[in-house]
């Protein structure tokens, strides 16, 4: 998500419940370890609010009308299984 200027880290965990789609922001509050899978950010500054560019608002919106999630997480093989990392690192 080039766009938003989100981690990898960041976009594993990333849940529907931190996007303000109608607002045009992403709050973004916690990572995603492959260890310890969700943690806190390390610092106060990586906890954020970013906006969201026209073609990603675009993108965010059909990719939630595809997967029909409300909730969860917005990226991964389910709401609660996050995207494979390895997935991401191929897609670049």
């Amino acid at each position: 998500m080039e766009y938003a200027g989100l981690r990898r880290g960041e976009l594993m965990a990333l849940r529907w419940e931190y996007v303000d789609l109608a607002g045009g922001r992403i709050r973004v509050e916690r990572s995603w370890d492959p260890k310890e899978g969700v943690i806190a950010h390390k610092s106060a500054a990586s906890t954020r609010t970013v906006p969201i560019a026209v073609v990603l608002r675009d993108f965010l919106v059909e990719h939630k009308q595809m997967t029909g999630r409300e909730a969860g997480l917005v990226f991964g093989p389910s709401a609660e299984t996050p995207l494979d990392a390895r997935a991401l690192a191929r897609r670049r």
